[in-house]
C-alpha cells in the first residue's frame, strides 16, 4: 500500500529480531524505511495510540495466539482504531464442518503439537470474535492465495 499511496506512515511492531532480519531488509529494498516507524516487542504491549490508526493489519497472528490473546488483541486493536478504522485479518481459515480442509486441518494439529493455545479459526469464529471486540464484520475479501482476508471496521 505504501509503494501506491506516497502519503501514507506505517508503525511495524514485531520481535525485535523479526524487525531487524525480515521487516528492515524489505523496506531498504522498496525505499520505504522513512515512512516506517518500529516498535520491537509484543503485540499485546507495545504501546498504541488511542483513536488514531487507520488501518491495522494482523497478518496470520491470531492462530498461534488462542481464544483469549485473540480477544484481547482484537480489543487493542479496536481502541487504537479511529472511527470507520479498519483491521484486516490474514488467516488460514477452519472449514466447517472441521474436516472438509485438508491443509487447515494439519494446520490446526501443528497448533495443537507446538503452542499452548493455538487453533485455526474457522470464519464465523474469526468474525464472533471481531464482534466481540465491538468491530463490525465489513466483509471478506477474495485474493490470490487459498484463504479470503476478513475486514473488520470500527464504527
Amino acid at each position: 500500500m505504501l509503494l501506491q499511496y506516497p502519503e501514507l506512515q506505517a508503525v511495524a511492531v514485531a520481535r525485535p529480531r523479526v524487525l531487524d532480519q525480515v521487516t528492515r531488509p524489505t523496506l531498504e529494498r522498496y525505499h520505504l524505511l522513512d515512512r516506517y516507524q518500529f516498535r520491537p516487542g509484543s503485540y499485546y504491549e507495545v504501546p498504541l495510540e488511542t483513536d488514531f490508526y487507520s488501518l491495522i493489519y494482523l497478518g496470520h497472528l491470531l492462530h498461534s495466539a488462542g481464544w483469549e490473546l485473540s480477544r484481547r488483541l482484537l480489543l487493542r486493536c479496536r481502541e487504537a482504531l479511529c472511527s470507520g478504522g479498519q483491521v484486516v485479518v490474514a488467516e488460514m481459515v477452519g472449514s466447517e464442518p472441521r474436516g472438509l480442509d485438508y491443509e487447515s486441518n494439519l494446520f490446526d494439529l501443528n497448533m495443537l503439537m507446538f503452542t499452548e493455545s493455538g487453533l485455526v479459526f474457522t470464519a464465523r469464529e474469526l468474525e464472533d470474535l471481531g464482534r466481540e471486540a465491538g468491530l463490525v464484520v465489513e466483509r471478506w475479501v477474495k485474493g490470490p492465495g487459498q484463504y479470503p482476508v476478513l475486514v473488520l471496521r470500527a464504527p
